[in-house]
């Protein structure tokens, strides 16, 4: 039996969710390029900046980021404990 993995890979190769990703970029693009929705964009940038410039952020940024990378121990995504 296909795991759920496998099923959501041979989706994301198939004609339709290439058809649905073409259409959410195309939304996206069109979404970002309205004056009122730049600056939303433009706000939320400076405000995730902002939040990652203070240390006691930063640190837990780079606790998340190492982790994600596999750097902290845990054999990071994709990997069973143990086999590292």
């Amino acid at each position: 039996m296909a795991s759920l993995f496998d099923k959501a890979a041979a989706f994301a190769r198939s004609p339709k969710a290439q058809q649905m990703a073409q259409q959410a970029v195309a939304k996206g693009k069109e979404f970002a390029a309205k004056p009122e929705n730049k600056q939303k964009i433009d706000n939320a940038v400076a405000k995730g900046k902002q939040f990652a410039a203070k240390p006691e952020n930063r640190q837990r940024i780079e606790q998340i980021r190492n982790k994600l990378n596999g750097k902290d121990g845990s054999g990071g995504p994709g990997t069973t404990p143990g086999t590292r």
